[in-house]
């Protein structure tokens, strides 16, 4: 069994988790030991961008810096706040409403030994590694992931403007994003993209040490971090695909923190009093789309009322008993001022789906070849 001191090491089950889809670093207040980790899978990069996925960040964010950060528990949140502050930026400033002036952290190395400076953050949001065609050619989704970019400008070592082609008030939240972490230009340059995934360079806490595909990713301390000291002496990512082992190795002791619960996950595991499991709902959807090639798919009506006979409170209840919600579109809080509160959620009306059904002229005649669906609930990430 556990000892029951596990709780002064672990944050809990659930901040790998939350950690997975924000900028958490990994630092506890207790002595310096290994932790490991067990986890649903790991990326098939660490090359920030290519590894974007829902079992990326949780690595990436420890070995990467952004000039921004989003401050999750800023006052008084509960991993869900929306502040930006500053990180390897001192200080952002709003020149005009396509192009932000960034004033660097001086002193800051990457985990060669190299400075940060203003040459790296511009390199990182360039046409040349991230946005260009050339770029997208190996970095596949920097452009979409990207506001409208144009070029960079370096004003000296430690000031850059990062700026967009159309006016943009978002710069600032995409580079308090997974699209935010800054490389090193000449280490990534003599690389390239692919390789440098195999074996990167950051500024965060923990430095690279190992992958082995589909099995484990070791990091270990970097104590000339210009942040809070990492706690860690190092952090493994083991892979543990099913649900139930990774459970019963956290209940043993193998395994330090766990991710990607199910529900009753959890309640197993809050049943033991030295463990604890921690989640958050996270800023996306679940969500199946209309196959338009499909000509039973272009009935605007037959649509609505497909939509409209989604249950997704049973989806709500059954699948994340009750802990996840029904979006109101794609429209968080973390949009700020765009972001609307009124906005009504997808509704679940199986009579005004019969009607539209019977409006729409379909008899049943055909049937579509491909899945389709409409949003479904925000998911509870455990």
């Amino acid at each position: 069994m556990v000892k029951t001191d596990r709780r002064r090491f672990l944050i809990g089950a659930g901040v790998a988790a939350l950690a997975s889809t924000t900028s958490m670093k990994f630092v506890f207040a207790a002595d310096r030991k290994a932790l490991k980790i067990g986890v649903n899978g790991l990326p098939s990069s660490l090359e920030p961008i290519n590894g974007i996925s829902n079992t990326g960040p949780r690595i990436i964010n420890q070995i990467f810096d952004s000039l921004i950060r989003r401050d999750y528990f800023a006052d008084g949140a509960k991993g869900n706040g929306i502040k930006l502050v500053p990180a390897l930026a001192e200080s952002f400033e709003r020149i005009d409403d396509k192009s932000v002036r960034f004033k660097l952290r001086q002193g800051v190395k990457f985990h060669n030994g190299i400075e940060m400076t203003a040459e790296d953050v511009a390199f990182t949001f360039s046409s040349e590694r991230l946005w260009g065609d050339e770029a997208i050619k190996t970095v596949p989704n920097g452009r979409n992931f990207s506001p409208n970019w144009d070029e960079p400008v370096v004003e000296d070592k430690y000031t850059v403007v990062l700026r967009t082609k159309t006016p943009s008030y978002l710069i600032e939240k995409y580079l308090g994003s997974w699209l935010g972490p800054i490389v090193p230009k000449e280490y990534y340059k003599s690389l390239g993209a692919v390789a440098f995934g195999n074996k990167p360079i950051g500024t965060g806490p923990y430095k690279f040490k190992e992958l082995v595909a589909n099995d484990h990713v070791t990091l270990e301390a970097n104590d000339g971090y210009w942040g809070e000291k990492p706690a860690a002496s190092t952090i493994t990512y083991q892979v543990v695909a099913e649900p139930a082992t990774r459970v019963a190795g956290l209940i043993s002791g193998e395994y330090d923190i766990i991710t990607t619960l199910t529900p009753d996950d959890m309640a197993l595991v809050d049943g033991y009093s030295d463990l604890e499991t921690r989640g958050s709902l996270i800023e996306n959807v679940h969500m199946f789309t209309f196959n338009m090639n499909q000509p039973i798919f272009q009935n605007k009506t037959l649509r609505r009322a497909f939509a409209l006979a989604v249950n997704r409170p049973l989806m709500v209840e059954s699948l994340w008993k009750n802990k996840a919600s029904i979006p109101n579109g794609f429209n968080f809080p973390h949009y700020g001022a765009s972001f609307d509160p009124n906005r009504r959620a997808m509704e679940y009306n199986v009579e005004e789906a019969k009607r539209l059904v019977k409006e729409s002229g379909y008899e049943g005649t055909s049937s579509p070849t491909t899945r389709w669906a409409t949003t479904t609930p925000m998911p509870y990430q455990p």
